[in-house]
């Protein structure tokens, strides 16, 4: 159990796709899955013939029970993913954002996103847009932060406010460890989205 952050690399006319059609997003997240995306469809229908009826402020109640017409199939679209596959960095994201914060200040919050992706709950919240040139200016600040700097934050910071603060406040080897190896990963898929002109998706989970 916990919140864990998941990082989806994609195009920036996929995720200006996604902003113009929130729904998409499950084709992002469970791509072999169109149980998801067709669900969301089909409450956001629900919602929109509800709010219909209620501006149509009938003075009258239809009489019996009329049949709905047949529903057409929902044709589901493919929402292809770079080269890049997506970066777990399981339950490390806030005590990463705590000391790269600390490391180059002048960084975006890369984790705070550009937005959400329409109010589609997927997971803690919905899903955040980051868009390519957020990334590329986290990527350059992350160019500049060595290990050395990340531990001298873990030792230093006292963790208020950040999520496992209790684990980042032990800072012994194991701590130590699981924020370097999170770290590193982060480090290689922000050099490698940044260089493809690629924006993100981030999911908390």
């Amino acid at each position: 159990m916990g919140i864990c952050c998941s990082i989806y690399p994609l195009a920036s006319q996929q995720l200006a796709q996604l902003r113009a059609d929130p729904p998409l997003v499950w084709r992002l997240l469970e791509p072999e899955d169109a149980q998801p995306y067709l669900s969301e469809l089909a409450r956001l229908q629900k919602v929109s013939w509800r709010q219909r009826l209620q501006r149509l402020q009938l003075p009258w109640r239809p009489q019996g029970r009329s049949r709905a017409p047949a529903t057409p199939a929902v044709p589901v679209p493919d929402l292809p993913a770079p080269a890049l596959g997506m970066l777990d960095l399981d339950k490390s994201w806030d005590g990463l954002r705590h000391c790269i914060g600390r490391c180059a200040p002048d960084a975006p919050d890369f984790f705070a996103g550009d937005g959400a992706i329409g109010r589609i709950e997927v997971g803690y919240g919905p899903a955040l847009a980051v868009d390519s040139g957020t990334l590329a200016r986290y990527a350059a600040a992350l160019q500049g932060i060595d290990e050395g700097s990340l531990l001298r934050q873990l030792q230093g910071s006292d963790f208020k406010e950040v999520y496992l603060g209790e684990l980042w406040r032990r800072r012994d080897a194991d701590s130590q460890a699981y924020l370097l190896e999170n770290f590193r990963d982060l480090h290689g898929f922000m050099r490698q989205a940044a260089a493809q002109g690629l924006a993100a998706v981030i999911c908390y989970s």
